[in-house]
């Protein structure tokens, strides 16, 4: 799955996991400049509305991988 955000970056998702009243979603970004970069987030949902959101700042990614 493939997203573009506001800024003009590329946002792919790698994972989504749901479990209970919480979705895992990982995904990679890449800048217009190449740069890439991941972040994971953990969202809990209630009565279809997001009620709390933690966020991992992730990790570089290296070229070629």
């Amino acid at each position: 799955m493939l997203a573009r955000s506001r800024a003009g970056s590329k946002v792919q998702f790698l994972r989504l996991i749901e479990h209970d009243d919480e979705v895992v979603v990982t995904y990679e970004m890449t800048k217009p400049n190449g740069e890439k970069g991941r972040n994971t987030e953990i969202l809990r949902i209630k009565d279809n509305k997001i009620v709390s959101v933690e966020v991992y700042f992730g990790w570089d990614v290296l070229p070629n991988h």
